[in-house]
């Protein structure tokens, strides 16, 4: 097993939280580096294209989220063999890309035009994105998007419905995921409740008290 050290924002979420997520539940060995905003600014020049997150692999760097989430998944055994499955688990980890991207864009925007760019994602991107998660996830059981199994594609696709459901994102209603996609706002509550997940958060909680 290579020497792993994943180097991330200090918060739970993001582009980050799949690949943490598969390596713990895969109990593979990483340094979870957790840096300051002050500390990525000091590191930035460094990184591959001057973003986190960042995966280093016998100290050698990965970037791309993607590309570390399907590394992270092989590793723990949550990415699929057969390519028809890695596939299937590919287009959920692009959708969900996009849709980040798409949202990502917008959070440093003046508020009269943050307010006008989200609200037409509201009404037409974001709606149409998650319709196409409900159709995949359907297509695949209801259960999970590829293998029958836990993927990366639902760690990355459980902390997106979080993050758009949480109420932080102005002029994003809470309820755009359960109104355009219950089959997947079920799917995420089906992973944040399963168990090795809930006892690596309480774990957390219980750590920082």
């Amino acid at each position: 097993m290579p020497n792993l050290k994943f180097t991330y924002f200090d918060f739970d979420g993001g582009r980050g939280e799949a690949i943490r997520l598969a390596l713990v539940l895969g109990k593979v060995p990483f340094e979870d580096d957790r840096v300051s905003r002050e500390q990525f600014l000091k590191i930035q020049k460094d990184l591959p294209y001057g973003a986190l997150p960042v995966l280093f692999v016998d100290g050698a760097p990965l970037a791309q989220s993607n590309a570390i989430a399907r590394y992270a998944g092989k590793l723990s055994d949550m990415y699929p063999q057969e390519p028809w499955q890695a596939a299937r688990c590919d287009e959920v980890l692009e959708t969900i890309e996009e849709m980040t991207m798409e949202i990502g864009a917008t959070i440093h925007l003046a508020d009269e035009e943050k307010k006008t760019r989200r609200q037409a994602l509201v009404a037409d991107r974001l709606p149409l994105f998650l319709r196409g998660l409900e159709s995949r996830l359907q297509s695949g059981g209801a259960k999970f998007y590829a293998n029958e199994s836990l993927t990366v594609a639902d760690l990355k696709s459980a902390d997106l419905v979080q993050w758009l459901s949480s109420g932080t994102l102005d002029h994003v209603p809470k309820d755009i995921v359960s109104a355009n996609s219950p089959s997947v706002f079920q799917h995420a509550e089906r992973v944040k409740n399963e168990p090795r997940i809930k006892a690596y958060y309480e774990a957390r909680a219980n750590a920082s008290r």
